[in-house]
C-alpha cells in the first residue's frame, strides 16, 4: 500500500489510553488484531473506521478460531447502531495514504478518481489523526542460508511454507515444518494454526518420524470386535486430538476378518489416510474411520447458526446433526489420493463402498447414552462387521430398551451414500 508508512503497526502500538484521547482512527485489517485493538481504543477515540477487503467473519458463524470472536466485536454494534464508526470492504491495494496538506491530517484516498462525484467528496472529507495497520504477518526468511529457497503457498495462504500433507516442505526433502506454520493444510478449516490443535499435529509428526526415521510403527491396540463398542464410545467422549483437530485427524480402525479383531489408531491426519500403510507400517483390507465433524452447510460467514431448527432431535434425523459430532465411516478397501478431490475439507471421501454412521449430536458432547448413542453405533458395527454383538457387550439397559420401546434405526445410517 502506498503511504504505508504513515501508518503504526499492531506490533507498536500504544497501550496507554491517553494517547488515542478524541483521535479520530482508521485500522487497515479486519481480523481479531485489528478489533482487539478498536476494542481497547474504543472509549477514547472520536470514531474508528475499519477497512479491509472482505466482509466480516464471526468465529461462532465460521466456527474457526481464527476469526472475530464475541469478545472483540463491540464495534459491530456501534456500526450499526448508527454511532460514527463505519466498517468498509475495498481493495486497499487501489488506495493510497498520505498527509492532507495544511493540517497533516491522513486521508486515504483512491489512486484513480472516482467517477460518482459523491464518492469523491466523502474521500476528500475523511481524514485520521492516526492509522493503524493490522494486516498479518509474513513468513521471516532470514532463518535460511541465501542458498535456500523455500516455496510458498500463494494467496490467502501465501504466509506460510508450502508443504505436503505430511508437513514435509514441498521442495525440500527432509526438512519438515511444525506448529503455526503448517497451517496452511487446514486454514480456516481447523485449529492447526494454534497451540489447542497444533499440539495434537506436532505428536502426529512425530509418529511419522519414528516409522520413517527408526522403523517404529504408529502407535496402536488390538481390540477384539466384542470390545470395539465400548471403545469407540471411550474415544468418542474422551478423545482430545479428535475433537480440538475436527476434521483434520481421525482415529483408525483396522478390521481384521480372519482373527476377528481390529488395530486401533489414534489422531492420525486425515490427508495421509491413501499412504496409511506407508506411514504407519500396517497392512490391511477394510479400515473404519472415526471422524468428528459439524453439518455439511453449517459453517460459513452469514449462515444462521442460531436458525430455530438447528438443532437434530431424534436419533432418527442424527444425520442431519449440525454440531461436532462423531461421524464413523467404512471402506471395504485402501483409499486412493483420488477419492479426495473434490472431497470438502473436515469430510472423508463418499465413494461407492463407503457406509456412514451419524451419532447424534449432544450440547454437552457427551454420547454415552444407551438407546441414541450406543445401541446405533453397535448395530452399525455388527452390519459392517457382520456379526452379532448383542450377547458380548455389556450394554443390557439398551438391548431391554430395544426390545420394550422398538426402537428402529432408519436403513440410510448404512446404506451406501
Amino acid at each position: 500500500v502506498d503511504g504505508i508508512d504513515l501508518a503504526v503497526g499492531y506490533e507498536n502500538l500504544s497501550l496507554d489510553i491517553e494517547e488515542f484521547e478524541n483521535k479520530s482512527v482508521l485500522i487497515l485489517g479486519r481480523g481479531n488484531s485489528a478489533f482487539e485493538v478498536a476494542q481497547h481504543i474504543y472509549d477514547a477515540t472520536n470514531y474508528i473506521h475499519m477497512i479491509s477487503r472482505s466482509r466480516v467473519r464471526n468465529a461462532y458463524a465460521t466456527h474457526y478460531v481464527g476469526d472475530l470472536r464475541a469478545i472483540n466485536n463491540q464495534l459491530l454494534d456501534t456500526y450499526q447502531l448508527k454511532s460514527l464508526d463505519a466498517l468498509v470492504e475495498t481493495d486497499l491495494m487501489e488506495h493510497e495514504l498520505s498527509r492532507r496538506p495544511g493540517d497533516g491530517r491522513i486521508q486515504l484516498k483512491r489512486k484513480k478518481l472516482a467517477m460518482d462525484p459523491s464518492i469523491q467528496e466523502r474521500q476528500e472529507t475523511a481524514t485520521y489523526d492516526l492509522v493503524i495497520r493490522c494486516l498479518g504477518f509474513k513468513f521471516d526468511e532470514s532463518i535460511w542460508h541465501p542458498d535456500i529457497q523455500i516455496e510458498k503457498n500463494l494467496g490467502r495462504t501465501k504466509k506460510y511454507p508450502k508443504i505436503r500433507y505430511d508437513y514435509q516442505s514441498f521442495n525440500y526433502d527432509h526438512l519438515y515444518f511444525a506448529g503455526t506454520l503448517i497451517h496452511s493444510i487446514d486454514f480456516r478449516k481447523s485449529s492447526g494454526g494454534f497451540i489447542h490443535g497444533f499440539r495434537y499435529i506436532t505428536r502426529a509428526l512425530h509418529r511419522i518420524f519414528e516409522y520413517r526415521y527408526h522403523e517404529k510403527k504408529w502407535s496402536s491396540i488390538i481390540l477384539s470386535w466384542f470390545s470395539l463398542t465400548n471403545y469407540l464410545i471411550k474415544r468418542i467422549n474422551e478423545a482430545d486430538g479428535i475433537y480440538q483437530m475436527f476434521g483434520q485427524l481421525v482415529d483408525v480402525i483396522l478390521i481384521d476378518r480372519i482373527n476377528y479383531q481390529c488395530r486401533y489408531l489414534e489422531e492420525y491426519p486425515v490427508r495421509l489416510l491413501p499412504r496409511l500403510e506407508e506411514i504407519t507400517g500396517y497392512k490391511f483390507d477394510n479400515l473404519l474411520i472415526l471422524n468428528m465433524q459439524y453439518g455439511m452447510n453449517y459453517s460459513g460467514a452469514g449462515r444462521d447458526v442460531f436458525a430455530f431448527d438447528r438443532v437434530s432431535a431424534s436419533v432418527n434425523t442424527a444425520d442431519r446433526s449440525n454440531f461436532l459430532h462423531p461421524v464413523l465411516y467404512y471402506y471395504d478397501s485402501p483409499l486412493q489420493e483420488t477419492d479426495f478431490d473434490n472431497v470438502k475439507s473436515g469430510f472423508l471421501p463418499l465413494i461407492s463402498s463407503v457406509r456412514i454412521h451419524h451419532i447424534i449430536e449432544n450440547v454437552l458432547t457427551l454420547w454415552m447414552q444407551p438407546d441414541e448413542h450406543i445401541l446405533p453405533l453397535r448395530i452399525f458395527l455388527e452390519n459392517i462387521l457382520n456379526i452379532n454383538l448383542q450377547q458380548r457387550t455389556v450394554i443390557s439397559y439398551a438391548r431391554k430398551k430395544m426390545l420394550q420401546q422398538k426402537l428402529t434405526i432408519p436403513v440410510r445410517f448404512y446404506a451406501a451414500a
